[in-house]
C-alpha cells in the first residue's frame, strides 16, 4: 500500500518510531517536520514534543487532539515490537521503501533507501542538516504559493530535481533497467548471437589463412 517508509524521530535522547504509508520520498520528512514545528510554536498549544505532534498530524498537516483512523493520519506510532519487526523487514524485504531518521538532537535528517527495492539497488543514503532542509522547504512552499502549485507529487518532483536527488534516483533506475535487461531472455539471445558472430569471425580468419597457405 502506498510508498511506505519508517520514520524515526530522535528527540531529547529518545527514539520514536512511526510508519508512514505515503512517506517514502525526500520532501515529506522535512515538510511534515516544518508543519510540526509550526504547531509547536503556536501560542494556543501547550508544549508538546515533535514526536507527539507527528503522531497527531493528519494528511492536511492539522493537529488532531484525538487521532483519526490510521488511514487518515500521516503516520502511525509503532510499539517497540512493531518497530523491531519493521527494522527487520527493511533489511530483508522491499515493502518498506525508505527509512528516515530525524535526529532533532543533532540537527540531522538521514534518508536511507531500501536496496531490496530494485529501483534503489544502487542508491546511496543521503544526509542533510535539518535547518538547511527546512529552509529549502520554506523556499519551495513560497514558490508553490506564487505559482499556485497544489499537487504534492509535483512538489516532490520539483524538490528532488532542485536538490539533485532526482539525478541520483534516475541513475539508480538506470542500473535497475540494465539489470533487468541482463537477466532477460532478450539479453540471452543477444549473447548467443554475439557468440555466433565471434565463432563465424574465427572461422573466416582460419579459412582465409588456409587459403593463403595454399
Amino acid at each position: 500500500m502506498g510508498n511506505r517508509a519508517i520514520y524515526n524521530i530522535i528527540e531529547h535522547g529518545e527514539l520514536h518510531a512511526f510508519l508512514a504509508d505515503w512517506g517514502a520520498n525526500a520532501l515529506s520528512p522535512l515538510f511534515r517536520l516544518s508543519q510540526a514545528k509550526a504547531i509547536q510554536q503556536r501560542p494556543d498549544n501547550f508544549p508538546e514534543t515533535i514526536a507527539h505532534i507527528f503522531a497527531h498530524l493528519d494528511y492536511e498537516g492539522q493537529y488532531c487532539l484525538f487521532r483519526l483512523r490510521d488511514v487518515d493520519m500521516f503516520c502511525k506510532p509503532l510499539t517497540g515490537e512493531e518497530a523491531t519487526g519493521c527494522k527487520q523487514a527493511f533489511s530483508q524485504k522491499s515493502g518498506l521503501e525508505m527509512r528516515i531518521t530525524l535526529d532533532l538532537d543533532h540537527n540531522s535528517c538521514l534518508l536511507e533507501y531500501n536496496r531490496n527495492c530494485p529501483w534503489y539497488q544502487s542508491m546511496d543514503n543521503l544526509s542533510i542538516p535539518i535547518s538547511t532542509g527546512i529552509e529549502n522547504v520554506e523556499k519551495l512552499m513560497a514558490y508553490a504559493d506564487e505559482k499556485e502549485i497544489y499537487d504534492f507529487n509535483r512538489l516532490i518532483a520539483i524538490y528532488q530535481q532542485g536538490t539533485g536527488i532526482e539525478a541520483l534516483l534516475e541513475k539508480s533506475r538506470g542500473v535497475m533497467r540494465l539489470t533487468e535487461y541482463l537477466n532477460s531472455p532478450q539479453a540471452q539471445e543477444d549473447r548467443e548471437r554475439y557468440r555466433r558472430l565471434l565463432d563465424q569471425e574465427d572461422f573466416d580468419e582460419e579459412a582465409a589463412e588456409e587459403m593463403e597457405e595454399r
